[in-house]
């Protein structure tokens, strides 16, 4: 399986002399294939979340196409794009985006519940358990802190073994030994066949990615 952007980009309107639009993301060409970690580095406004959400289907590119198995998933309807995501995409989010009217390990087993999919309840048990906070499997998800509702939205990327993988600075509030549990996870899960994109801003990423680009101003570089 591959993941395939060709002359992705996305511009915004802004206000001010001259032009109206400037490129967010310019135009940029890049692979995901099963089995291996790419990492994007960059500093925070660079692009690497509007070039993650062109990537797993959530923002349309004003340029360019993003390809699946052939197929521009943005000639897709809504309905085909959001189950595909469902059925193909772990997706770790910038922002939390759990459901606070659901406990912790609901949230985390929801996207295999979704479209008749298998239970998952033992996996996600040892998901939270991996990621040290299985004690808060009944506790809802608004009365977590920002490290906890992280490591649910890792939970819950990977647990439909997805073939895709799109984590979006999975540790952001992590400590060290946490960051370093996410990475191993997110390295397995690549090991195990999956296509793995992690966006971070952590200096030892490198070390459990296969390939390492640098993001500025929109444009995607080949990194270290």
């Amino acid at each position: 399986m591959e993941i395939k952007a060709e002359g992705i980009a996305r511009t915004f309107f802004r206000k001010g002399r001259g032009t109206n639009f400037f490129y967010a993301v310019h135009p940029t060409d890049l692979t995901l294939r099963s089995g291996t970690l790419t990492a994007v580095v960059g500093k925070s406004g660079s692009g690497k979340t509007t070039l993650a959400n062109m990537l797993c289907g959530l923002l349309r590119p004003t340029e360019g196409r993003v390809l699946f198995g052939g197929e521009n998933v943005y000639a897709w309807d809504d309905r085909r794009r959001s189950e595909w995501r469902s059925r193909k995409i772990g997706v770790v989010p910038q922002v939390s985006s759990g459901l606070q009217s659901l406990t912790v390990l609901e949230n985390v087993v929801l996207p295999s519940a979704m479209y008749g999919g298998a239970d998952r309840t033992g996996f996600a048990r040892e998901l939270l358990k991996t990621l040290g906070v299985a004690e808060l499997s009944d506790v809802y998800a608004g009365e977590l802190s920002g490290g906890e509702a992280r490591r649910m939205a890792v939970a819950r990327a990977l647990i439909n073994v997805p073939e895709l993988i799109v984590a979006d600075e999975p540790t952001g509030d992590l400590d060290p030994e946490m960051t370093r549990t996410v990475f191993g996870l997110l390295r397995n899960a690549a090991e195990k066949g999956a296509a793995v994109l992690l966006i971070t801003h952590e200096e030892n990423a490198a070390a459990f990615a296969d390939r390492v680009f640098v993001m500025e101003k929109g444009t995607l570089s080949p990194g270290f």
